[in-house]
């Protein structure tokens, strides 16, 4: 079954050749070593390419995008956000004109599309290997663990819930829908540890190589500590809301 925030891949099929008919304008994040790219673009129709994007350009150059550079796109149709993960495949050009090219990367199409603005909670979109979460399995046996099972890095994190990444196939994925996690992560400053319980709601690849993971937080309001730490998570949340509000907007105030 499809997660109600992802669209099945007709929709999502559908939903970009409308974003390219439409020439949409996006935000472009670029996911490199040294820390996160966020350029301003615009989907193009391309006759010869599923998936095409104007190549974005800073103070009037054109930015040096790399092929196999792994990004990830927002956009927004009808008061709805949206999101998916990519890569780039090649550049190319599209002809505006018999004298004219649009220069264009080529990326891959998505194998899911994800609605990103109709939920409880804001997301944050965390990048760059920021935060870690240490994950426990579940076991029967009733010593605790000296050592975590998994460690993963969190694309994004609510008051809800939060998103991991796992380099490798569904077939190697140790969670599954389901599951009933522990899980420990240190955030904030001063950072100080947070260990809660989380259920796995979904796992899916999004790329080769690359599958997430939607965990949903477990009877966090439940208890005074509970309130106290999906609070100390709202304000966390709320901060990385502002640093990418204040991004984008020096980004726009920059074209």
């Amino acid at each position: 079954m499809t997660p109600t925030n992802q669209l099945d891949p007709v929709t999502s099929r559908a939903l970009l050749r409308t974003a390219a008919e439409k020439n949409l304008s996006l935000d472009l994040v670029r996911l490199l070593d040294d820390g996160a790219d966020t350029c301003r673009s615009r989907f193009v129709e391309s006759p010869r390419h599923d998936l095409t994007i104007e190549v974005p350009s800073r103070q009037g150059h054109l930015v040096p995008i790399r092929d196999g550079e792994q990004v990830e796109i927002y956009f927004r149709l009808d008061d709805q956000r949206y999101f998916f993960s990519s890569s780039v495949t090649d550049r190319a050009e599209v002809p505006l004109s018999n004298r004219v090219n649009l220069p264009v990367l080529v990326l891959t199409p998505p194998l899911v599309v994800e609605k990103r603005q109709r939920r409880r909670y804001y997301r944050a979109n965390m990048r760059a290997g920021r935060l870690l979460a240490k994950i426990c399995l579940p076991t029967d046996d009733a010593k605790p663990r000296r050592k975590p099972d998994l460690s993963l890095v969190v694309a994004d994190l609510s008051a809800g819930g939060m998103r991991l990444s796992f380099d490798g196939t569904l077939a190697l994925c140790p969670l599954q829908p389901g599951q009933l996690l522990t899980l420990t992560f240190l955030f904030g400053q001063p950072e100080k540890p947070a260990t809660l319980e989380a259920r796995v709601q979904h796992v899916t690849s999004i790329a080769d190589g690359v599958v997430h993971i939607g965990l949903e937080f477990v009877a966090l309001g439940e208890s005074r500590e509970g309130r106290v730490l999906q609070d100390r998570i709202r304000r966390f949340v709320a901060e990385r809301e502002r640093e990418e509000l204040q991004r984008l907007s020096d980004l726009k105030g920059s074209e």
